[in-house]
């Protein structure tokens, strides 16, 4: 058993937490959990505010005379024994509780945006891993290059055919690539602590390979948990204006009793029977009802505004998109192809000595700037198509 949770942890540590795996961690992380038990909590309230109540019981002690507290000087004097139930006329108990259904169906929906949320966030960690992990393979090659590009230039030294301050250069570039390839290792780092706090793990790192990428490629639109949240809290709404409006039919307290007597008059124990109800004549019912509706309106008014931003967005992005492919298309088939080629025929004419120092070390920085400028646009593009795809309701995982 130590051995597999070893090797695990091992394949934890070197692999990274594969997509799938990470995904099932969201699902119960604890803002999740949160949110789960605040649903559970509207529930219950729902079947409180819904409730009619507990029935009433009364014992009273009624006429003892004060001088003896007799039961037998007079014939009103008994013990008198009660119950009474508040009932309400109409069936806005049944609109109370099915309006805070719906609002603990609407938090319900709201857990599930949170997970949407979380998840993209995973993949935003995953797109900028990629980017980094892209850049430290450029930076790598660089390095290699520049290293084949050093020992030719001590050739040419050896020759008396550079300066030693070219050497010195050239061993500059190669500290300065070195460098930049182990801040990519610490900025990855600090990624993976993203991560570790993301999915409330000590230590992980993410597999990027494991994310499904195409999924960014296209987009559905449909409709998302928080747009459906606000449709349950408008109709929730509706069903608490109902309520309010019934609710100014007044609830009734009905009461019955019975009066145990000594009986010294011959007449036998007492019945009682009585109906209370108050007069809705203070503004606490009108206000009441005139807040419900207002509510609503506000909830409408929210629904309509989630949805004009959305769609505005989404026509934003879809320019962002094609702004971005166009210009990754010109950087990819033109613009790093001319300086690949203007680094390999400098490197080629500096080896015979056509070339300076100089115009090999810019066209390799010119290089090195084009693709890194590459990785960031695919990083780009790839966060505006996920962007596109959450907030336009489409599914973010398998």
């Amino acid at each position: 058993m130590k051995l597999i949770i070893f090797s695990l942890l091992f394949s934890f540590n070197t692999l990274g937490i594969d997509f799938n795996k990470a995904i099932e961690i969201i699902n119960n992380h604890d803002e999740v959990q949160i949110l789960e038990f605040k649903r559970q909590s509207i529930k219950q309230l729902g079947l409180e505010k819904s409730s009619w109540g507990d029935p009433m019981v009364k014992v009273s002690a009624k006429n003892y005379p004060v001088d003896t507290l007799k039961s037998d000087q007079t014939p009103m004097t008994g013990i008198e024994f009660g119950l009474s139930q508040k009932i309400s006329l109409t069936n806005k108990s049944s609109n109370i509780k099915g309006a805070f259904d719906l609002m603990s169906e609407s938090i319900n929906l709201e857990k599930q945006e949170y997970k949407r949320i979380l998840i993209k966030e995973l993949w935003i960690l995953g797109i900028n891993k990629d980017q980094l992990l892209k850049d430290k393979d450029i930076i790598k090659d660089n390095i290699e290059w520049v290293k084949k590009l050093l020992k030719i230039s001590k050739k040419l030294y050896s020759n008396g055919r550079i300066s030693q301050q070219v050497l010195f250069d050239f061993q500059i570039r190669k500290s300065e690539l070195e460098s930049s390839y182990e801040a990519k290792d610490y900025q990855i780092k600090e990624l993976d602590s993203k991560v570790s706090y993301l999915l409330n793990l000590k230590s992980s790192t993410l597999n990027d390979k494991t994310f499904p990428w195409h999924l960014l490629d296209s987009y559905n639109l449909s409709k998302t948990p928080k747009e459906l949240s606000f449709e349950k809290k408008i109709r929730a709404k509706e069903l608490q204006v109902v309520a309010k409006k019934k609710n100014l039919i007044p609830d009734v307290t009905f009461s019955v009793g019975y009066t145990k007597r000594s009986n010294i008059d011959n007449r036998g124990d007492f019945a009682s029977a009585s109906i209370v109800f108050p007069l809705p004549f203070s503004d606490v019912k009108h206000s009441s009802l005139k807040d419900a509706i207002i509510e609503k309106e506000s909830a409408i008014r929210s629904l309509y505004n989630f949805k004009s931003k959305r769609d505005s967005k989404l026509e934003e992005l879809d320019y962002r998109v094609r702004k971005l492919q166009r210009e990754l298309d010109i950087l990819k088939e033109k613009t790093i192809v001319f300086a690949q080629n203007s680094r390999d025929i400098s490197a080629k004419s500096y080896s015979v000595g056509k070339a300076s120092y100089l115009e090999v070390l810019n066209s390799e920085l010119k290089l090195q700037a084009l693709q890194i400028q590459r990785n960031g646009l695919e990083a780009m593009l790839r966060a505006t198509r996920l962007e596109k795809k959450f907030i336009s309701g489409d599914k973010l995982n398998d």
